[in-house]
């Protein structure tokens, strides 16, 4: 399945300092001149998407390893994560109406998640939708991401219908999206471009969201790290 938030979103109300304040806490937290080694976050990333990997065969999925197509099948080469397609997310508006999702929490650190946490939190999400045949197809598949504070993020998971033992929600209204291809430490940068894109189109955003679609190995492997904004206007 693809990995959305490894890397905790950037998310926030109608605010603009208090979108700013995040944006220079992530800021100070991805870049390189940080005191923090960014060998070692990349390492805890890479772990984080092992662990996950390493969860699914633990519960013991169906068809866990995934190809291009769909989530349950397999290649000659299993891969991690799927190739994803940008244009169907680019510079597109969408309207939804009760779309469904499942939602969890996932602790973090100053928008950093805890490693294990990762591949728990993900994990449980994916086992509930599939237990409940509720998982969607890999064209329509979305993890977003929401920071209502720097300890903790709001997963969505789309699903098909109503998934029994989780958190059930619907999102109706218009949603911006915006894909940007570079690294996560650049995550200030799509922000301030998405807004002025949203400027641009006399839009002022509610709440963000992002899609982290593919984790940093497979990222290295395609030679593209595709990140989604959505914004809520």
């Amino acid at each position: 399945m693809p990995w959305a938030s490894f890397s905790a979103v950037v998310a926030g109300d109608s605010s603009e300092e208090k979108e700013s304040e995040k944006c220079s806490i992530r800021g100070l937290i991805f870049n390189r001149r940080n005191s923090i080694n960014q060998r070692l976050w990349n390492e805890i990333r890479e772990s984080c998407f092992r662990n996950l990997a390493d969860a699914g065969r633990k519960m013991d999925y169906d068809n866990f390893k995934i190809n291009k197509r769909t989530m349950t099948e397999h290649s000659h080469e299993q891969e991690c994560c799927p190739v994803f397609d940008p244009a169907p997310w680019d510079y597109v508006t969408h309207e939804w109406i009760d779309k469904p999702f499942i939602k969890d929490y996932l602790p973090q650190l100053f928008h950093m998640p805890l490693p294990r946490m990762m591949s728990k939190v993900i994990g449980r999400m994916w086992k509930k939708a599939q237990d409940a045949g509720a998982a969607t197809e890999m064209k329509d598949f979305i993890l977003l991401a929401y920071d209502p504070s720097p300890w903790k993020s709001e997963l969505y998971m789309t699903v098909t219908k109503e998934v029994p033992g989780a958190e059930n929600v619907k999102l109706t209204g218009t949603f911006m999206s915006k894909v940007f291809d570079g690294p996560y430490n650049h995550i200030p940068k799509y922000l301030n471009e998405f807004r002025r894109y949203l400027v641009l189109k006399e839009k002022t955003a509610k709440k963000y969201y992002f899609y982290y679609t593919t984790c940093p190995k497979c990222a290295k492997k395609y030679g593209h790290n595709y990140i989604v904004a959505f914004a809520e206007v």
